[in-house]
């Protein structure tokens, strides 16, 4: 089974199972794994044995191959990761769950909203999202460097500036996320002055505007 041979695979694995059912034995050679895979689902797991070629420090070994865990894409690894350490928390797993956060995260983002591709030319969005570090570091990241980053450019360098970073479209975000995000901040009173601290602050020194625009 090779590449020439995409189109015919559902004929050729019916063809296989039947003969596997009229004689001893059946050796499948291939280097398709997603057609390995499909056959060796069909497979009598009692009867049958899946082998690889491994390259070694000296030629080539064969060895056991784990058909489950080369059948799961790497999305559904990092999720099942994540849903393991949500179950147990493992401190062990931290650094890992947190880089498994973010790929989750614009896989979903790419499915879901495909035709909106305003940030198609910026190739570090989230721009920390990368984070090697705890899982809630990581969503604070996303947050900041997703929603906020934009919706900051759109509302205060709008006509200071006129690059790929001021995008019209965070008018949206706004609209979409802007209450949701104003309640989210932790505000406190300062008791010696009198004024609320923490949230969002914004140092505008063009304008003198506060975080407020970024909500409206």
């Amino acid at each position: 089974m090779t590449s020439l041979d995409d189109h015919r695979t559902l004929r050729t694995r019916e063809e296989i199972v039947a003969l596997a059912g009229r004689v001893q034995q059946v050796t499948v050679l291939s280097h398709s794994k997603p057609f390995l895979c499909s056959l060796w689902e069909q497979a009598d797991r009692n009867a049958s044995i899946a082998l690889r070629i491994n390259r070694a420090a000296i030629g080539s070994e064969i060895a056991l191959w784990d058909v489950r865990n080369d059948s799961i894409s790497e999305y559904d690894k990092r999720h099942e990761l994540i849903r393991a350490y949500l179950q147990v928390a493992d401190p062990a797993k931290e650094r890992e769950v947190a880089q498994a956060l973010r790929p989750i995260l614009e896989a979903f983002m790419r499915v879901a909203y495909p035709a909106n591709r305003s940030y198609a030319q910026i190739l570090e969005l989230p721009t920390f999202g990368h984070s090697d570090n705890h899982a809630g570091l990581q969503v604070c990241d996303l947050i900041c460097s997703a929603p906020l980053y934009p919706i900051a450019c759109y509302a205060y360098r709008t006509g200071h500036v006129a690059n790929v970073h001021v995008q019209p479209g965070a008018v949206a975000l706004v609209q979409r996320y802007g209450q949701t995000i104003r309640g989210l901040q932790y505000r406190y009173l300062d008791a010696a002055t009198g004024r609320y601290r923490g949230g969002l602050v914004v140092s505008d020194a063009i304008q003198q505007r506060n975080a407020t625009l970024m909500f409206r």
